[in-house]
């Protein structure tokens, strides 16, 4: 969705924790699921509904002004590695997670965006997001 985003919607790499986690590193072996979405608030009030509320009570999330499919699946694939390391559940569960397609089926415009994004100069690509509303 590129820079035509909602303002509601925000892009992330996410991991959903079932205990606060004892320093830096600490994440990992508390981490329940760990995947990347679109939309940040929905995925997390799904991933809260199929947990229950003792195994989803912290969140580790990076986000990004816009979608970026590649640096996106790359940063959940050095969380994944270092939850597999630590013991987590997160690598289990969400290994085969994939990048999903939009729901309105706009795999075009989405492929457009993309290309667009790649394309621009980044400060452009920042000033824009943050006009958009998606804050920084």
């Amino acid at each position: 969705f590129g820079l035509r985003a909602s303002p509601s919607r925000v892009p992330a790499v996410y991991a959903v924790l079932a205990s606060r986690p004892a320093g830096n590193d600490g994440w990992a072996a508390a981490c329940e699921y760990l995947g990347l979405t679109r939309d940040l608030a929905a995925a997390l009030a799904e991933r809260a509904e199929e947990l229950g509320p003792e195994r989803s009570r912290f969140v580790r999330a990076l986000s990004y002004p816009y979608a970026m499919r590649g640096v996106m699946e790359e940063e959940a694939g050095r969380w994944w590695s270092e939850v597999d390391a630590a013991g987590g559940n997160g690598a289990r569960l969400a290994a085969g997670e994939a990048w999903v397609p939009r729901e309105d089926g706009a795999a075009e415009a989405e492929a457009e965006d993309e290309a667009e994004a790649e394309a621009e100069d980044p400060t452009e690509a920042l000033r824009r997001a943050a006009e958009s509303g998606l804050g920084l």
